[in-house]
């Protein structure tokens, strides 16, 4: 499967609120050039034990007009979409297990329903999303679908770490538009005992600065790497307030996992907890030691895969 045939996996709630998520997965997909997957998850059973056949296919025919005209709305007429529906222990697990058998670029949702206007506030499925996705993930921020949704400024947090070589790399393939610049955010956090001497260091000078002094080194050559299309803000602080600062001047901010766990899947860390909960641009997160394009699973499951339901003919005409 090639990169431009691997889907932007999109969440669809049952409530018709999922604007900001078809919105940002519609920008995301003009840039990377990959066809959006619309999935709503659903409980079947638990709904079966309380309601009746008709009235189960009541609300999953209703789920699928209301995002059959937010689609119509927000998604560029020539862009490639599918919709599906399928039954899942939650919607987290559904999302989950969909990205990886259709080896997914990505995957978009929207903000909880407790995040005030403007805030990325993970909920339940972000939440869990965050827990360990085989795929990037992209938060929304309440009020997305409302605003200019441009591209042009993609800022990511890099360390010199390699999740955040791959935070960049990802960063860059968003930036792919002309109009677009790329920022790379690096943000030195003074350590403590900053007088003692580095070893490796120039002569009498502390830990904190010789730190500092590679990081400089690292995001110099980072923005060198990527041509007059880049440049960078290099502060020194708290690492969460800074990136939180930097979400207010970006379209949309990318960031490593730095957590422990399985690779390939996203872990958030301390720093990127905190900036999710306050950033202002859309977030995109990405797994620890990211597979290469070339090092995917040739059995990704094609989109016809078996454990979905039909697509709805609605959004197949609207693709037409």
């Amino acid at each position: 499967m090639s990169a431009s045939d691997r889907p932007i996996v999109v969440a669809v709630e049952d409530t018709g609120h999922s604007a900001d998520a078809i919105a940002l997965a519609d920008r995301l997909a003009e840039s990377l050039g990959a066809p959006l997957l619309l999935v709503h998850t659903h409980p079947s059973e638990d709904l079966l034990r309380v309601l009746d056949q008709g009235e189960y296919e009541q609300i999953v025919h209703s789920t699928l007009d209301s995002t059959f005209f937010q689609v119509q709305e927000l998604v560029a007429g020539n862009r490639e979409r599918e919709m599906r529906v399928m039954p899942a222990s939650s919607p987290a697990a559904g999302l989950q297990e969909i990205a990886e058998r259709q080896a997914a670029r990505l995957i978009v949702v929207g903000p909880s329903h407790r995040s005030g206007p403007g805030r990325v506030q993970p909920g339940s499925v972000g939440e869990r999303l965050l827990s360990g996705a085989p795929a990037p993930v992209a938060i929304a921020p309440r009020g997305y679908a409302d605003s200019e949704r441009r591209l042009e400024q993609v800022a990511t947090a890099f360390d010199g770490s390699p999740e955040s070589s791959q935070a960049l790399e990802w960063a860059a393939k968003i930036a792919q538009n002309p109009e677009a610049r790329l920022r790379v955010v690096s943000v030195h956090a003074p350590i403590a005992f900053p007088h003692v001497s580095a070893r490796g260091a120039f002569a009498g000078e502390s830990v904190s600065r010789a730190l500092r002094r590679e990081l400089l080194q690292q995001h110099a050559a980072a923005i060198a790497a990527h041509g007059d299309s880049a440049d960078g803000i290099l502060r020194d602080g708290d690492p969460a307030t800074v990136l939180v600062d930097a979400s207010r001047d970006a379209d949309v901010l990318v960031m490593g996992s730095r957590g422990y766990g399985p690779l390939r899947a996203v872990l958030l860390g301390s720093v990127s907890q905190a900036v999710i909960r306050r950033a202002t641009c859309p977030i995109v997160v990405v797994p620890r030691a990211a597979a290469r394009e070339h090092e995917l699973r040739s059995w990704a499951a094609p989109l016809d895969d078996p454990l979905m339901q039909e697509p709805s003919e609605l959004l197949h005409a609207a693709a037409a």
